[in-house]
């Protein structure tokens, strides 16, 4: 059951976005978010915004009201072109800030204003209870007076089928009669960091100025842990921007974060430097998922983490620096200096989940001098008496602890690289693999890395198709992969793989989701279908707690009632709610749709749960259980005030005594 649950919880977080190789393309901007002001605190973009307002997962999943179904169905058909809207001045002074927004609707501007004024916004008024706003022609202007609790009023006006609006009336009279507005996003510095492909035909675009907020919530976070925002540099973020496209032929998605005064802290934990994909090349075609990274060296990952420390507690660092110059004695080398030094450039982790419920594991390093790196494990070896035996590999000579130790390790040394697995089996598949045969060989796989942005620093990548195989090996019956197995099998059939890239440049961190473009379609539909299974268990999960937490709190009530009763529980709920013990809302399960009143008269028949007086009876026995089954199974509370989730035939054994024992 946990395999399941592991494998269907990865179907769902891994194709969070999915991306073809994207086509040569220059710094172009659609004409409304070119509008967007170079001050704006935040920036929003929706190339087709029905596109969301329609998608049926959000309607269905987020909103659970008809008033907000038919706004959302309203905003959609008024917001049926590109938009733009951006908020400019400072959190801190309300009264300075600025709202402009751009759309080019497709019915044009009349129908869009008309929609606006007597559609959309007494919607939004009535569900926020605040007064209605309105749209109010001023001459060949437009006002809007937005509804809220703080009262905007937009000057608006229309030219080349674009309407331009601001709480700003100068700026909007300056665009009517054709002059270039100043100070525009798109020519200013933050959008000169970020990737040209975050500016092509995206379908989203959102960006965020924290150069106020950060230092404002690194003054709230030293309460806490002094240092922390200092330490890892997270008080000079400048701002984060993501670019999301799926109307492309596929999905994709790029965030792209900006630090101030240098690449210190996390932005050089997490990105020390970008380096080409090479080390892929160890882990077999049928490994499930690795994680590389590339660094200067090790030696050096550990005094930049030394340095983050130190601005916690320099004893730390201090202690731990003697304890290396006391193995440096012992010994006879550093390890952070001579033995983590030897660990440069790229090193990776990779996994394969094989059909038996094994897994296999490998961790590949790159080292500046093989030679010297044997030297010192042999020294460590004999001074700390390790068990090993060894055997060959092709030319390989492979360590490993032996079986009677019962830790499932071996290594060895492979050209310029360490090899660590659990187990002699996973080394020998890493040397004997062939270039061609590794995950990094296929055509899909290489055009993921081909859509990377530059070199990247670390990579996370799943072989969605592998994955999509042992869903289908392992999770048998299961109804959640049954009502999704045509989608599994097409998946499977197919090289599919998704990766996560982290890339630097200066003082700046994008990461980036992309897969292979030929199942994309597939993919995101089963991206979809998982979602949508995952959020109906979470709810069903938690409902299922909270009936249980009823349970438990209505047989502990029953116990309280014995004690003042002499040891013999209530003939009837009823007498709980009598006495004050429970509220009638604790007898109506969280599932349970039924209208009548729970009343101390009605409460055995009319509540979710079935209930037998427990006077004398052993604790194993079931006091109190849910009126029927859900998903095969139920809620059983027992006499010693325990609750278990049972299926299957006991659970319907179990339900058939306790409809014939239960008090009506």
């Amino acid at each position: 059951m946990k395999s399941r649950i592991a494998l269907l919880s990865t179907l769902l977080f891994v194709p969070i976005a999915l991306a073809t190789e994207p086509a040569e393309v220059s710094r172009k901007t659609p004409p409304v978010l070119a509008l967007a002001p170079d001050d704006a605190l935040a920036i929003v973009y929706f190339a087709k915004p029905a596109d969301i307002f329609e998608n049926p997962v959000w309607v269905s999943e987020f909103t659970r009201t008809p008033q907000m179904i038919a706004m959302l169905k309203a905003a959609a058909a008024t917001f049926d072109g590109p938009v733009m809207i951006a908020v400019s001045g400072s959190p801190l002074n309300p009264l300075s800030l600025r709202v402009e927004f751009a759309i080019k609707p497709a019915q044009g501007a009349d129908a869009f204003y008309e929609k606006l004024g007597s559609a959309l916004m007494p919607m939004v008024a009535k569900i926020d209870g605040c007064a209605p706003g309105a749209v109010d022609a001023t001459g060949e202007m437009r006002t809007i007076r937005l509804p809220g609790p703080m009262p905007l009023t937009l000057l608006s006006a229309v030219k080349d089928g674009v309407i331009y609006g601001s709480s700003q009336p100068t700026d909007v009279n300056a665009w009517r009669a054709g002059e270039t507005l100043d100070s525009r996003f798109i020519d200013g510095d933050d959008a000169a960091k970020l990737p040209d492909s975050a500016f092509a035909d995206c379908d989203a675009f959102t960006y965020v100025n924290l150069r106020m907020v950060m230092p404002m919530l690194a003054a709230e976070r030293d309460r806490e842990l002094p240092g922390l925002f200092t330490a890892f540099g997270y008080d000079r973020i400048e701002f984060g921007a993501v670019a999301l496209d799926w109307s492309h032929g596929s999905t994709s998605a790029m965030a792209t974060f900006s630090w101030a005064g240098g690449n210190t802290g996390m932005f050089d934990l997490l990105t020390a430097h970008n380096a080409p994909l090479e080390i892929t090349s160890l882990f077999p075609k049928d490994y499930t998922f690795y994680v590389r990274g590339a660094w200067t060296s090790a030696a050096d990952w550990v005094d930049r983490v030394d340095d983050v420390l130190s601005a916690f507690d320099d004893d730390i660092v201090d202690e731990f620096r003697e304890e290396c110059g006391e193995f440096r004695r012992d010994y006879g080398f550093d390890p952070v200096d001579d033995f983590a030094g030897n660990f440069v450039d790229e090193w990776a982790v990779g996994a394969r989940f094989n059909r038996d419920g094994s897994r296999s594991t490998l961790a590949a390093f790159e080292l500046a001098q093989p030679a010297v790196f044997e030297a010192h494990m042999r020294t460590l070896i004999d001074a700390f008496d390790l068990a090993n035996e060894t055997s060959i590999c092709g030319d390989t000579l492979v360590y490993s602890v032996p079986a009677s130790q019962g830790i499932k390790l071996a290594w060895a040394t492979q050209g310029n690289y360490w090899l660590v697995a659990n187990g002699r089996e996973a080394i020998c598949d890493a040397v004997a693999n062939e270039s061609d045969a590794s995950i990094s060989a296929p055509p899909a796989v290489r055009d993921v890395q081909r859509q990377m942005v530059g070199d990247p620093a670390q990579v996370v990548y799943v072989n969605f198709a592998q994955l999509a195989q042992l869903a289908l090996d392992i999770a048998g019956e299961d109804r959640e992969v049954v009502q999704m197995k045509e989608l599994l099998e097409k998946v499977a059939g197919s090289n599919a793989g998704v990766a996560v890239a982290l890339s630097r440049d200066a003082g700046v961190l994008t990461a980036q989701v992309a897969t292979s473009g030929a199942v994309d379609g597939d993919m995101r539909q089963l991206a979809w279908k998982s979602l949508t299974a995952s959020l109906s268990r979470s709810r069903m999960m938690a409902k299922r707690a909270v009936s249980a937490s009823n349970l438990k709190g209505i047989v502990y009530g029953c116990m309280v009632y014995a004690d003042g009763h002499k040891n013999t529980w209530p003939t009837s709920l009823g007498e709980l709610i009598e006495q004050g013990i429970l509220q009638p809302a604790s007898f109506r399960a969280p599932y349970d749709d039924a209208n009548e009143e729970i009343t101390p008269q009605n409460v055995d028949y009319a509540a979710s749960y079935v209930y037998r007086d427990g006077t004398g009876l052993d604790p194993s026995q079931v006091v109190l259980c849910e009126r029927s089954l859900r998903d095969g199974g139920a809620n059983f509370a027992f006499a010693d005030g325990h609750v278990e989730w049972i299926e299957g035939s006991r659970a319907e054994e179990l339900l058939a005594q306790m409809h014939q024992s239960a008090v009506r």
